[in-house]
């Protein structure tokens, strides 16, 4: 393991502790990942300010129970991914001039996800949070 590595985990074992939030676990891969992905297809402050809103959207499902942690942070960052390939398609259909459309606020109201069932499938929850933060399903019902 990288000492960059060894200093990342300790830093999320802190950070999880001094929040309270024993027992979370954070894949420090995916996040640097989607992180990435935004900075590249975005702009390089897009990274943390993805993270942060996949972070919220994906706590605000956890925490009413429409997801479970896992499945919340899954779904959330999926719809990001998809968000930033839609975003890099868009300039590059408009030769790389488009603008970017301004997001929707997210909804008051309920998801759809079904709460009852912990083992909720991740495309339940991907439309869950896409129903909750504004975002319109591929038209075959599937991330691509």
């Amino acid at each position: 393991m990288s000492d960059q590595q060894q200093v990342l985990e300790s830093w999320c074992r802190q950070l999880v502790t001094a929040l309270e939030l024993e027992g979370l676990a954070v894949d420090i891969d995916e996040v640097l990942g989607l992180a990435g992905v935004a900075a590249h297809g975005i702009v390089r402050p897009a990274a943390p300010l993805t993270t942060f809103i996949v972070g919220f959207a994906a706590g605000c499902a956890s925490s009413t129970g429409q997801a479970s942690d896992t499945v919340a942070i899954n779904s959330a960052s999926a719809v990001a991914r998809r968000l930033v390939r839609e975003h890099a398609e868009t300039e590059n259909d408009a030769g790389g001039s488009a603008g970017t459309e301004q997001g929707k606020k997210p909804s008051a109201g309920n998801s759809g996800l079904d709460t009852g069932d912990e083992a909720a499938s991740a495309a339940q929850a991907q439309e869950a949070v896409q129903a909750t933060f504004g975002s319109t399903p591929p038209p075959n019902g599937k991330d691509s």
